[in-house]
């Protein structure tokens, strides 16, 4: 190939060491200059040669200055007979202890020295190695335009991957990333500009406000503007990842040309996408030489961009709207945990209501007999006080020596003894007061059973005694187990479970309630607990009419009552249920005239 064929779109650049065989002329007219970043020891003759003298001053020179040369495309070396060894040397030095492999290197010697260096191609990565009386102008001019070309290429190709890397990487960032926020935005800019090589790159928001122009240090201006909303007039439809623009003469195009003064011949559109609606517009003007290189492949990845950052977006999105939707999920339990514990307070004061006639009833007979002893009682202390006056008065007549009156006094205290039976009024007394202690005592039970379990208790659990809660219960509903209800309990000592005691309570109360009701009155009710494996069992048993068979999968559900209106709401199994449920229990019933049984099952208090 001839030097003049040769076209550059810049002036190769590359550096000489040693000497040539003609003048900078000679070059000149084969397209190419002298290097300019030449060593200091190169010094141009008066022939117009150029020589670096061999000296050991000079190759200390010539080191300092291939230590600077690092990103140096091109190294020509002639080497004579004299200067061989030096230059040699200077090789090994740039390929091997400063570890330059990418400085491309041409060497013109004499025929010796090329015997010599051939075992050496591969070490020194020498590309080309000809004999000194090869080195002409035109011969030179045609390897460096070669060997420019290939360099160019391969540079080409090394930032065009690594602009690849560079979008990769960043994409598998933000797959990492919970916000696609603006900054990322601008940066995707960027990275897309130095891709495919764009003379100007414009970032639109979905509102066609430019927010940005790249690369640096290209301003935003009204004149961008006005180019960003003549590119987006474009049709572009909602199924394709991207548009490009191949004329030239577009309005757009010839408005870019002069902003960057580049001669735009081509554009593409980029709309980044979120479920149907475009959230950002990228817009790149190409020169014809950038536009070239837009092969599938290069546009293959451009489109696969596009379709992730769309999923990145749509991912985000949803991943809003699902924690929007979380925390109205949350404040909805929250407000159902809050209805629920007042469903479950609201039937026990139900309960209550219903509990109240017969609750009153058992308070009333202690009460009663309470109050019938505080006539006796009474009388029996009017007495005493008279008994006491008569003795303090006969203890002042003794005091005083006056015999008459003592001896009265005597006489009246032993028919006052005598009157009152001073021995059954003390018995009688002892028994009034133990009796009205035992009253007391029982409404004091009653009034601390009906308490705890009208208390409104929170929803937490913690291990509790099954056996106590049971007890409890019972002793709650003793003035409705009267003598006609033959009341059995087999409990063992205890039953440690992971519980709440109120609301186990609250489901006890309810399951006797309907016992006693069934039974109206007259029966026998069997309660009893027992551990099978890690589940506690608890049956509450009554010889009632039963519960029908076509209602047996009903009695749970919520309103749902045989009793009349007014007389019951309908919550009482549906709460014992959901209680159950609440502890990871399960409960059934079965029934047959004269027997029904609900059995409980709830699991059995771990521990570690």
């Amino acid at each position: 190939m001839a030097a003049h064929e040769l076209s550059f779109s810049q002036p190769p650049q590359w550096a000489l060491i040693g000497e040539l065989p003609f003048s900078s002329v000679d070059l000149t007219a084969q397209g190419l200059s002298l290097p300019c970043n030449m060593s200091r020891a190169a010094s141009p003759e008066h022939s117009g040669y150029l020589s670096v003298p061999c000296s050991a001053d000079n190759d200390r020179a010539l080191k300092k200055w291939l230590k600077k040369q690092w990103h140096l495309p091109l190294l020509v070396v002639t080497m004579n007979t004299v200067n061989a060894g030096e230059y040699i040397a200077l090789l090994r030095f740039l390929r091997q202890d400063l570890s330059n492999t990418t400085t491309r290197l041409i060497c013109f010697v004499p025929p010796a020295i090329r015997q010599q260096l051939l075992p050496e191609l591969s070490a020194l990565k020498i590309h080309h190695l000809y004999q000194l009386n090869d080195l002409q102008a035109d011969f030179l001019a045609s390897l460096i335009g070669q060997e420019w070309q290939e360099y160019s290429a391969a540079e080409q190709l090394r930032s065009r991957r690594n602009h690849e890397l560079e979008l990769l990487t960043f994409l598998a960032r933000m797959n990492r990333e919970a916000e696609f926020s603006t900054q990322q935005m601008a940066e995707l800019a960027s990275l897309l500009q130095g891709l495919i090589q764009a003379s100007a790159l414009l970032y639109v928001n979905d509102d066609a406000g430019l927010c940005g122009v790249y690369p640096p240090p290209l301003a935003v201006s009204q004149s961008w503007q006005n180019i960003a909303e003549q590119a987006l007039a474009a049709d572009i439809s909602a199924d394709r990842p991207l548009l490009l623009q191949l004329d030239r003469s577009r309005q757009e195009h010839s408005a870019a040309s002069a902003l960057t003064s580049h001669p735009i011949s081509a554009s593409i559109l980029f709309p980044l996408r979120c479920y149907e609606k475009t959230s950002t517009w990228f817009i790149a003007f190409l020169t014809e030489e950038a536009a070239s290189q837009l092969d599938v492949a290069r546009l293959s990845l451009l489109e696969k961009t596009v379709e992730q950052i769309r999923t990145q977006l749509e991912r985000q999105l949803s991943e809003s709207r699902l924690k929007i939707q979380y925390q109205r999920l949350q404040n909805t339990l929250s407000r159902l945990h809050q209805t629920q514990e007042q469903l479950y307070h609201s039937e026990k004061l139900s309960a209550v209501g219903q509990l109240a006639a017969g609750i009153a009833h058992e308070i009333n007979n202690p009460v009663s007999f309470i109050m019938s002893n505080f006539e006796p009682l009474d009388e029996y202390i009017q007495t005493m006080s008279r008994m006491l006056n008569l003795h303090e008065e006969f203890t002042h007549a003794i005091h005083q020596g006056d015999d008459v009156i003592g001896s009265r006094l005597r006489q009246q205290i032993s028919q006052e003894r005598e009157a009152a039976d001073l021995e059954f009024m003390m018995e009688d007394i002892y028994s009034l007061v133990n009796e009205s202690k035992n009253g007391l005592k029982r409404v004091s039970d009653i009034v601390t059973n009906l308490r705890t379990f009208a208390r409104r208790d929170g929803l937490e659990t913690s291990a509790m005694d099954l056996c106590e809660c049971i007890h409890s219960a019972v002793n709650l509903m003793k003035h409705q187990l009267n003598s006609g209800i033959d009341t059995r309990t087999e409990l063992p000592q205890s039953a440690v479970i992971e519980g709440n005691p109120g609301l186990l309570g609250q489901v006890i109360v309810n399951l006797i309630q309907n016992a006693v009701h069934a039974m109206q009155g007259h029966g026998v009710l069997s309660v009893r607990l027992y551990q099978q494996d890690n589940i506690w069992l608890l049956e509450v048993e009554d010889s009632g009419s039963g519960i029908p068979q076509e209602i047996q999968s009903k009695i749970f559900d919520p309103f749902f009552t045989t009793k009349e209106i007014g007389k019951g709401t309908g919550l009482g199994l549906s709460t014992v249920y959901s209680i159950i449920q609440r502890h990871q229990g399960d409960i059934k019933v079965s029934s047959v005239p004269g027997k029904t049984c609900f059995r409980v099952s709830l699991p059995a208090h771990k521990t570690d």
